[in-house]
Parts: structure tokens; sequence; C-alpha cells
């Protein structure tokens, strides 16, 4: 209630049934938009294409350039949400049913407006082989289907053909 300047907690006017009612509502209309329900994941994967080719871009050049250390890009939640679902990463790796969307991705849980997907690169000195470690709002990710070579850190050419492959499928 804070950001009504009123004295008191306006949901004490609503039962319990009825804020879950308010919830269900809210949670179904965010998976639909970040595209979590099968029914419009092809369509919504689609606009996360352009910032998944992006991604790849900057990594190559960030990796091929010794002397740049960091690259932020900054994303609306409604660009991550689709983004994570064309990769199939974290909470967006299980489609979410269009009767009942809360039962399987809820959205506060898995995407709010301060949500961030970070791929961190560590390059061993000697070999020069890249290894790439991935969190999504400061939590360890794993890519599915690839093999870890040590818990969650991935050799950086899998993952990078893990997300080309994931663009074919657009």
């Amino acid at each position: 209630a804070g950001c009504l300047d009123i004295e008191g907690d306006p949901l004490r006017f609503f039962s319990p049934e009825e804020l879950f009612a308010l919830y269900k509502m809210r949670d179904a209309k965010a998976n639909f938009h970040y595209g979590a329900v099968s029914s419009v994941r092809d369509y919504r994967t689609r606009e996360g294409a352009k910032w998944v080719r992006l991604l790849l871009s900057e990594a190559d050049a960030a990796l091929g350039e010794h002397g740049r250390c960091g690259d932020f890009r900054f994303f609306h939640d409604g660009n991550l949400g689709p983004m994570m679902n064309l990769l199939d990463l974290g909470p967006y790796h299980y489609p979410s049913d269009p009767v009942a969307p809360y039962r399987k991705f809820q959205t506060y849980k898995g995407i709010c407006m301060g949500s961030n997907l970070q791929l961190i690169f560590y390059r061993n000195g000697r070999t020069g082989e890249i290894l790439v470690k991935a969190l999504y709002n400061e939590r360890e990710l794993e890519f599915p289907g690839l093999d870890a070579t040590c818990k969650v850190y991935y050799k950086w050419t899998d993952v990078r053909s893990y997300i080309v492959s994931k663009l074919g499928q657009e």
C-alpha cells in the first residue's frame, strides 16, 4: 500500500479465495505474454530470437577480443521471457498448461521486471578452452541435454551449438 499513499492494507477487503482468483488471472496473462503456454510458445519465442542472435554476436566479439572483459545488455521481462523460452532454460524448460498455467510455472518465481540472465566466461590460459556458467536471477542454470564439464560449467563450443540449434527451430 506504500505506493498508494493510504493507511492500512487494501488487500484486507479481499478473501483468500478472491486473492487467489486475482493471482491466477494475473499469472495466466503473464504465462501467455512470456510464451510459457504451449499454444503461444512458438509465436512468442520468435520474438526472443533477435535477442539470442545479439547475445551470440556480442559473446563472439567479447571472446575474440582480449581487451574486453564485460558486456551488459538490459532487457525488460517481456523480452527476457521469450528469449528464455526459445533457449528452454530455467523455469521455461517446462511449458505451462493453458487451463491452469500457475501449476507448472509461477511467474512470481520465474520472472519479474528485475530478472536477469548472466553468462560468465572462463578462459583457460594454457589451453585457450572457454567454459561458461549461466545464472538466472543469480541462480545457476543447467543447459538441457548438455554435459557439464564440472557441476554447472559447460564448454562454450557446446553451449554455442545448443543456442544455434535453438535458433534453427524458430
